[in-house]
């Protein structure tokens, strides 16, 4: 199954329909000035509004090591939470993993192997995403050189566009062919412009673990679209489908 992340939540009402629509886990932005971002009482309000939901248990996934495209199953109805942060101070992260605020630890920043070590040291569930920007001057080598560098400290890599201006959210896909099949040799959630017109060509091309869509599923910055997030997930899980038959 892909594992699907949906990310620039910012106000309950877009976390409970997107968590009822079947997403694997939510995204929050938690620094940078991105108009996305939330601070951390959102994000408790946020997360208690969750807790108290009432929907149909589903199979989310939770990966695992070695083999992060196996997936251990459990029954739960609300999604996993990703903290989302740019060169931030590593004692606030850990601040918030300690308080059982966050899963996954994504470092969108210019993090090194020491700085990921310090967070991944905090707690033995915790896992943590990081950041490689995708330009057309982009090459397969460094981006699997890369990852082999940081792959014996890093769960998951996310693949996103490149942009002087942006970390993230620009709603711009890059050429998915300069990444084919990547996600059968590295684990992979791929991010960068996908909304459901692209997905199910990016999921074919570059066989990734995850996807990650933020801008896509926007009614403005900020604020989801239901009607896009669910036609973005259905989208994913028909694919899915598609590949059983």
């Amino acid at each position: 199954m892909v594992w699907i992340k949906i990310c620039g939540i910012t106000e309950i009402d877009d976390a409970k329909q997107t968590a009822a629509a079947g997403a694997d886990a939510l995204g929050f932005i938690l620094s940078t000035d991105s108009p996305r971002r939330i601070g951390e009482e959102k994000l408790m309000s946020i997360i208690s509004g969750l807790e108290k939901l009432s929907l149909s248990p589903v199979k989310s996934q939770v990966p695992l090591k070695p083999d992060l495209r196996q997936v251990e199953y459990k029954v739960t109805a609300v999604p996993s939470f990703v903290g989302v942060f740019v060169n931030e101070e590593p004692e606030r992260i850990i601040g918030l993993i300690n308080r059982n605020l966050i899963d996954f630890v994504q470092l969108s920043g210019v993090e090194d192997r020491e700085y990921i070590e310090k967070i991944k040291g905090t707690k033995k569930s915790i896992k943590v995403i990081k950041l490689l920007r995708i330009s057309s001057d982009t090459n397969r080598e460094s981006v699997c050189r890369q990852m082999n560098k940081l792959k014996s400290c890093t769960d998951f890599f996310l693949l996103d566009t490149y942009s002087e201006n942006a970390l993230g959210g620009t709603g711009r896909t890059f050429e998915w062919h300069l990444v084919e099949n990547i996600g059968l040799d590295f684990p992979v959630i791929l991010a960068g412009g996908l909304d459901s017109s692209n997905v199910d060509q990016a999921l074919e091309i570059v066989k990734p673990f995850g996807v990650d869509a933020s801008s896509g599923l926007e009614s403005y910055p900020g604020r989801k679209d239901i009607n896009k997030t669910r036609d973005f997930i259905e989208k994913v899980r028909s694919f899915e489908k598609a590949l059983l038959r």
